[in-house]
């Protein structure tokens, strides 16, 4: 057995919470991030939500003041964009998908072994970008 296998995992947090309108929800995933912190004193590090939501997501992001948004050389895109993760100066949150979630679900986690080692998800023609706040 190494060493490995013996180690306990690190800390894992998750809370449940619901977009009240997509047209906010960056500022509703900014309050709810708050909110978890307030609960776990930790910022989330993942949010989950169903593939339906993220695309109203990128939908929105989108529609919005473009001066937000940046890749991760700092670049603001030239075409639509995925978003992938949305970064304040406090904390920065991958997105993940799970269709077992109804929209407009979300779940936020903390998870201390978190590698953000995910399959990205890239279609042709679009790039993925984080929200910068």
């Amino acid at each position: 057995m190494s060493s490995n296998e013996n180690q306990i995992s690190g800390k894992y947090f998750s809370k449940k919470f619901k977009f009240r309108h997509m047209e906010n929800w960056n500022h509703e995933l900014y309050e709810s991030a708050h909110k978890f912190h307030d609960k776990f004193t930790i910022y989330p590090n993942v949010l989950i939500s169903n593939p339906f939501t993220q695309s109203r997501i990128d939908r929105m992001a989108n529609g919005e003041d473009v001066n937000h948004i940046f890749d991760h050389e700092g670049e603001a895109p030239e075409d639509d964009v995925r978003v992938n993760s949305f970064c304040t100066e406090d904390f920065e949150i991958d997105f993940c998908y799970d269709d077992k979630l109804k929209h407009p679900e979300y779940i936020l986690i903390f998870d201390e072994d978190y590698d953000g080692g995910g399959e990205d998800i890239d279609e042709e023609g679009e790039e993925e970008q984080q929200m910068a706040v």
